[in-house]
C-alpha cells in the first residue's frame, strides 16, 4: 500500500485501523493523510490475486460529495478532514 510506503497516516475514525504500518490520527490533520471509504467488500484475498466478489470501487469516489469536500478542503488549506458521519461509506 502506497500510504505505508510514504508514511501517510489514516484519518480517524478509520475503516480498517488494523492496517499494518499505518498510524491513525485525529482530524482535522494538517498535512497529507489517507481517508478510506468502506464499500462493504469482502476481505482481500491472502494471495496476490484480485477480489472476485462485489464491485470495483476505484471510480466510485468521483461522484461522492463528502470525498469532493475533503479534496477541496485539503487543496485550499492543507488540512485533511472527513465530512462523513462516522466511518466514511457511500451513504
Amino acid at each position: 500500500m502506497m500510504a505505508r510506503e510514504i508514511g501517510v497516516p489514516q484519518i480517524a475514525p478509520a475503516n480498517r485501523p488494523e492496517l499494518f504500518g499505518i498510524d491513525v490520527v485525529d482530524q482535522p490533520y494538517a498535512g497529507s493523510a489517507m481517508i478510506e471509504y468502506s464499500y462493504g467488500l469482502p476481505p482481500e484475498p491472502i494471495e496476490n490475486v484480485p477480489i472476485t466478489e462485489g464491485f470495483d470501487p476505484h471510480s466510485a469516489l468521483q461522484d461522492n460529495p463528502t470525498a469532493a469536500l475533503a479534496i477541496e478542503q485539503f487543496l485550499r488549506t492543507g488540512v485533511v478532514e472527513t465530512f462523513c458521519d462516522g466511518v466514511c461509506d457511500p451513504e
